[in-house]
């Protein structure tokens, strides 16, 4: 019972990480489609 519990807390964790690797690239991707209306405005 022990092993899973471990398991689950692993892949949880790592859910969390790749979830907050995903919002940051999405921030970037959104900031440089701003910088790119700027400079084309």
């Amino acid at each position: 019972m022990v092993i899973v519990i471990v398991i689950l807390t692993i892949v949880t964790i790592l859910e969390l990480a790749i979830g907050i690797s995903r919002i940051r690239t999405a921030k970037k991707r959104s900031k440089a489609k701003d910088k790119a209306k700027m400079t084309i405005g």
